[in-house]
């Protein structure tokens, strides 16, 4: 896990947060839905990230991503990240 942290670890940043910046544009058109924004923005991100990536080498570099559940797993962790943003930078 920590020999991916290298590879893995930045393009998960730069995935999530484009999703989050766009969630956050989107949330001050619709402010009462920016916990659902996150999420789907985390989901999405995740998502996204993998499916570039196996478009880009050919395959998936991802092992758990290569099946379909592996892939769900993978975009689940994202919408959560998205939950954890939307609490923690939550305005008082």
């Amino acid at each position: 896990l920590l020999g991916m942290s290298g590879s893995l670890l930045p393009l998960v940043m730069i995935a999530m947060a484009i999703g989050l910046l766009v969630a956050a544009r989107l949330t001050r058109r619709l402010p009462g839905h920016r916990v659902p924004l996150c999420v789907l923005a985390g989901f999405a991100s995740m998502l996204t990230l993998h499916l570039i990536m196996a478009i880009v080498f050919g395959l998936t570099p991802i092992a758990p991503a290569r099946e379909f559940t592996g892939l769900l797993g993978q975009a689940i962790s994202g919408a959560v990240g998205g939950l954890l943003y939307a609490a923690l930078s939550k305005r008082v």
